[in-house]
C-alpha cells in the first residue's frame, strides 16, 4: 500500500497509520523543546500539516500524529505545525501577545516510546 496518495482522498490509509506509529509512537506535538506530548498512538489522529482544505496531500510527509487536545490546539489555538520527514523534525510555533513560542522535537531520536536502534541496529532506517 502506498504511503503517498496525494489528493485522491482525505482519509489516511492503514499503511500510513502504521508508518506514523513506527515513526512517532504517539502524539508528536512538542510540549517542551525536544520533548513530545507522549499520549499513546491509540489516542491520536493523523493531522494534515498542510490542511486538506488548503490543498494539502494525504502523503506521509504531510501527516503528523496528534492527540485530540493538540489537534484542537493546531486548529483553534493558533499553533502552526511544521514537519520535515527526511529529518523527522516536528516544529510548532505560536505568536500571542507579541511573543513567539517555538518548540521542536525530532523523531525517532527524542521519542521516549520507540527506539529505532531496537528495530534496525546501526542501519538508520525506519521499519515500515
Amino acid at each position: 500500500m502506498p504511503l503517498d496518495i496525494g489528493r485522491t482522498t482525505r482519509a489516511w490509509t492503514t499503511a500510513q497509520h502504521t508508518a506514523a506509529e513506527q515513526l512517532f509512537g504517539g502524539c508528536a506535538f512538542p510540549i517542551a523543546d525536544r520533548s513530545p506530548c507522549g499520549r499513546p498512538i491509540g489516542w491520536t489522529d493523523l493531522h494534515h500539516v498542510i490542511w486538506w482544505r488548503h490543498d494539502g496531500p494525504t502523503d506521509q510527509a504531510n501527516g503528523v500524529s496528534l492527540c485530540r487536545h493538540h489537534h484542537n490546539a493546531v486548529h483553534h489555538d493558533g499553533w502552526q505545525l511544521f514537519f520535515d520527514l527526511p529529518t523527522g523534525t516536528v516544529t510548532v510555533e505560536r505568536t500571542a501577545d507579541g511573543r513567539t513560542v517555538t518548540r521542536t522535537t525530532r523523531f525517532p531520536h527524542d521519542n521516549p516510546r520507540r527506539s529505532l536502534e531496537q528495530d534496525h541496529p546501526g542501519d538508520g532506517r525506519l521499519p515500515i
